[in-house]
């Protein structure tokens, strides 16, 4: 895991400086302390499925472009970027592309729940309003 922590750590930094945004900025955005930030940057705080959700919502890039699953290399992408700098790749280590294939299936079950709670919820609303 702290391998991981390590490349989601510079994947993280690199988003932030391509895209010119201050630590405490993208900090206030995911609602937690500058110096809370800093340690996820240098890779010294675990990162949830969540908070990556919440990163990637932030940069309005998909998911697999911050874990590197899809077919972009780097962030330029990101609707905030005007930079066409390429960033670097996750090495081809066959142990963190497992981590990274079970963390892409984790959102998406994560994703499914969430649609089927909706889901759910509107079908009691539905109800509700029927009454």
């Amino acid at each position: 895991m702290e391998e991981i922590n390590r490349l989601f750590a510079k994947r993280l930094q690199e988003l932030r400086r391509l895209n010119n945004v201050k630590q405490d900025h993208i900090a206030r955005a995911l609602n937690m302390t500058q110096q809370n930030y800093s340690l996820l940057e240098r890779g010294q705080r675990n990162f949830t499925l969540k908070l990556i959700q919440q990163i990637c919502d932030y940069y309005k890039i998909p998911v697999t472009e911050f874990l590197n699953l899809g077919n972009q290399s780097s962030f330029t992408n990101s609707p905030l970027s005007n930079n066409s700098h390429n960033a670097n790749s996750f090495n081809n280590d066959p142990k963190i592309i497992e981590e990274l294939i079970k963390s892409k299936d984790e959102i998406i079950a994560m994703q499914k729940k969430i649609i089927e709670d909706k889901e759910q919820k509107i079908k009691e609303l539905e109800e509700k309003k029927k009454n």
